[in-house]
Protein backbone atom coordinates (compact mmCIF):
# COMPACT_ATOMS: atom_id res chain seq x y z
CA UNK A 1 0.00 0.00 0.00
CA UNK A 2 2.69 2.59 0.68
CA UNK A 3 4.78 1.51 -2.21
CA UNK A 4 1.62 2.11 -4.38
CA UNK A 5 1.27 5.44 -2.97
CA UNK A 6 4.75 6.72 -3.49
CA UNK A 7 4.29 5.49 -7.18
CA UNK A 8 1.70 7.37 -7.23
CA UNK A 9 3.03 10.70 -5.87
CA UNK A 10 6.31 10.23 -8.25
CA UNK A 11 4.28 9.63 -11.11
CA UNK A 12 1.90 12.72 -10.41
CA UNK A 13 5.25 14.84 -10.06
CA UNK A 14 6.38 13.22 -13.42
CA UNK A 15 2.87 14.76 -14.85
CA UNK A 16 3.48 17.97 -12.79
CA UNK A 17 6.84 18.62 -14.22
CA UNK A 18 5.57 18.14 -18.41
CA UNK A 19 7.47 14.43 -18.03
CA UNK A 20 4.00 12.21 -18.29
CA UNK A 21 4.01 12.33 -22.07
CA UNK A 22 7.93 10.43 -22.31
CA UNK A 23 7.23 8.36 -19.49
CA UNK A 24 4.97 6.27 -21.75
CA UNK A 25 6.41 2.76 -22.94
CA UNK A 26 8.01 3.38 -26.10
CA UNK A 27 7.67 7.35 -26.01
CA UNK A 28 11.29 7.88 -25.80
CA UNK A 29 11.88 4.81 -27.87
CA UNK A 30 9.61 7.03 -30.65
CA UNK A 31 11.20 10.48 -29.88
CA UNK A 32 14.55 8.95 -30.20
CA UNK A 33 13.87 6.99 -33.26
CA UNK A 34 12.87 10.50 -35.21
CA UNK A 35 15.79 12.32 -34.04
CA UNK A 36 17.95 9.46 -35.21
CA UNK A 37 16.28 9.13 -38.99
CA UNK A 38 15.89 13.03 -39.43
CA UNK A 39 11.76 12.18 -39.68
CA UNK A 40 10.40 8.63 -40.33
CA UNK A 41 7.46 7.16 -42.17
CA UNK A 42 4.84 6.01 -39.64
CA UNK A 43 5.15 2.87 -40.68
CA UNK A 44 8.99 2.07 -39.92
CA UNK A 45 7.93 3.42 -35.98
CA UNK A 46 5.56 0.15 -36.69
CA UNK A 47 8.18 -1.76 -38.06
CA UNK A 48 11.62 -1.14 -36.83
CA UNK A 49 9.94 -0.51 -32.43
CA UNK A 50 8.93 -3.20 -30.39
CA UNK A 51 5.35 -3.65 -31.01
CA UNK A 52 2.64 -1.90 -29.23
CA UNK A 53 -1.46 -1.50 -30.35
CA UNK A 54 -1.02 1.67 -29.06
CA UNK A 55 1.23 3.51 -31.24
CA UNK A 56 -1.55 6.02 -32.91
CA UNK A 57 -2.61 6.56 -29.15
CA UNK A 58 0.85 7.32 -28.17
CA UNK A 59 2.00 9.47 -31.71
CA UNK A 60 -1.38 11.77 -30.84
CA UNK A 61 0.12 12.34 -27.31
CA UNK A 62 3.50 13.03 -28.34
CA UNK A 63 1.81 15.27 -31.24
CA UNK A 64 -0.67 17.17 -28.60
CA UNK A 65 2.24 18.01 -26.51
CA UNK A 66 4.01 19.47 -29.68
CA UNK A 67 6.86 17.12 -29.74
CA UNK A 68 6.42 15.25 -33.17
CA UNK A 69 4.10 16.52 -36.36
CA UNK A 70 3.00 14.70 -39.37
CA UNK A 71 4.37 16.92 -41.83
CA UNK A 72 2.63 15.36 -45.14
CA UNK A 73 1.53 12.54 -46.65
CA UNK A 74 2.80 10.81 -49.67
CA UNK A 75 0.18 8.29 -51.18
CA UNK A 76 -0.86 6.57 -48.11
CA UNK A 77 2.49 7.51 -46.33
CA UNK A 78 2.54 9.35 -43.44
CA UNK A 79 5.81 11.27 -42.66
CA UNK A 80 6.87 11.82 -38.99
CA UNK A 81 8.78 14.95 -37.76
CA UNK A 82 10.39 16.43 -34.84
CA UNK A 83 9.45 20.07 -33.50
CA UNK A 84 12.02 22.07 -32.57
CA UNK A 85 10.45 21.22 -28.91
CA UNK A 86 10.75 17.85 -29.76
CA UNK A 87 14.39 17.79 -30.81
CA UNK A 88 15.36 19.93 -27.97
CA UNK A 89 13.86 16.98 -25.53
CA UNK A 90 14.97 14.04 -28.11
CA UNK A 91 18.62 15.63 -27.67
CA UNK A 92 18.77 15.87 -23.97
CA UNK A 93 16.95 12.03 -24.17
CA UNK A 94 20.29 11.25 -25.90
CA UNK A 95 22.33 12.73 -23.51
CA UNK A 96 20.93 11.50 -20.65
CA UNK A 97 21.38 7.41 -22.05
CA UNK A 98 24.63 8.52 -22.67
CA UNK A 99 25.83 9.61 -19.59
CA UNK A 100 23.93 6.30 -17.72
CA UNK A 101 26.14 4.42 -20.62
CA UNK A 102 29.14 6.20 -19.30
CA UNK A 103 28.93 4.96 -16.15
CA UNK A 104 30.38 5.99 -12.68
CA UNK A 105 33.99 7.76 -14.36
Amino acid sequence: MVRTKVNSMARKAAFDRGLGVIEESQMTNILLYILENGGCRKSEIYRDLPRSSRYPEKLARLEEAGLIVQRGVVGRTVLLDLTEKGERVARLLAQVGDSLREGDG
